[in-house]
């Protein structure tokens, strides 16, 4: 038995058990991203939708890198449509928070 054979079994154990972690993380990153979206209608201030816009997109980009730590094909495609309605939702609603403050312009300050 070589030693390629004898250790493979534990790296397929050791990337099924970092797969399951990944997929966990991914899963709670989501739904902290859901509660933060939903928090940020009751007091939307467009800077820091701005910084929760910006945080979204990059977990978006990591997650089209990850597909493969799903384990059904159709959880992750509908994350990734989830992540997209929700920068736009993001998106329209920093729209309207800085058309609702300032008439859409920043205030001067002497």
């Amino acid at each position: 038995m070589s030693a390629a054979t004898a250790t493979a079994p534990v790296e397929d154990e050791s990337l099924g058990a970092l797969s399951q972690l990944l997929l966990e993380c991914f899963r709670r990153i989501h739904q902290n991203f859901c509660i933060k979206l939903h928090e940020s209608y009751e007091n939307p201030e467009p800077y820091l939708l701005q910084l929760l816009d910006e945080d979204l997109q990059e977990f978006a980009q990591i997650t089209d890198q990850y597909p493969w730590v799903f384990e059904n094909p159709s959880e992750w495609e509908m994350l990734c449509i989830n992540l997209q309605t929700m920068l736009s939702d993001l998106r329209a609603l920093h729209e309207q928070a800085i058309a609702s403050t300032h008439q859409g312009h920043m205030p001067i300050v002497h």
